[in-house]
């Protein structure tokens, strides 16, 4: 139990490092006003590998559908709208933490949908990971507040923290996902991808074998090796 909570207290130092690192308030000039909502973002050239250094057609292989979250799609047509529209206001608020905490916590999407609102609010963006990061900060509170995050939102939390660049904070919620009973093979996979896409190559090496010891690899895994090797 004790070092379950040191993971925890890691985790949420390096949430907080993270939120401090990243969200300083720009000046605010038209011109960055409309440098934050149109076209490329404001934060993103700091967090994101070039496409040379990167193929962006790789990044879509990492992670797979736990089959524990129940998606409700199909009997909800508005859910993914609404989605959109949170992740929207969400965009509008990016540099402002306590609003984005306010929106999240408001919105009737949570924790009403379980995890399946919130994987589909990470995909949508995926093009904002630093944002994305904010929003997983605020759900990693919750985990500690009663609403137990599923396998598929550690794996997420863990490919985020990867694309930006904080390697530490992806091993940190991999140990989390363990101590908490959701080390999988999505887990592992998320994790070779931090790695991968930081350049760490010999270490996504290395958790391959650990990973074969433990769980068994998925193809989600071998295309991952295969961009390693390719």
């Amino acid at each position: 139990m004790k070092r379950a909570l040191g993971i925890s207290n890691r985790v949420k130092t390096e949430l907080i490092q993270q939120q401090q690192k990243w969200y300083v308030k720009p000046k605010t000039t038209q011109k960055n006003l409309n440098r934050r909502f149109i076209g490329e973002p404001f934060i993103q050239s700091h967090s994101f590998c070039s496409k040379n250094d990167f193929p962006t057609e790789i990044t879509k292989l990492f992670t797979e559908k736990d089959s524990s979250t129940r998606y409700r799609f199909d009997e909800e047509p508005n859910f993914i709208f609404d989605v959109s529209k949170l992740r929207d206001k969400l965009l509008e608020n990016a540099y402002d933490l306590v609003k984005i905490e306010g929106i999240l916590d408001s919105s009737y999407l949570f924790p009403g949908h379980g995890s399946s609102a919130f994987i589909e609010l990470l995909n949508q963006l995926k093009s904002r990971p630093q944002l994305a990061l904010q929003v997983f900060s605020w759900r990693f509170k919750k985990n500690h507040e009663g609403w137990a995050m599923e396998t598929e939102e550690y794996a997420k939390g863990i490919v985020i923290s990867g694309r930006v660049k904080d390697v530490d904070l992806a091993v940190e919620l991999f140990m989390e996902a363990a101590s908490a009973g959701r080390r999988t093979a999505s887990t592992y996979n998320a994790l070779m991808s931090a790695y991968l896409y930081n350049g760490l190559d010999w270490k996504c090496r290395k958790l391959f074998i650990e990973m074969k010891k433990e769980v068994v690899p998925t193809i989600v895994t071998y295309n991952i090796l295969t961009s390693l090797y390719g």
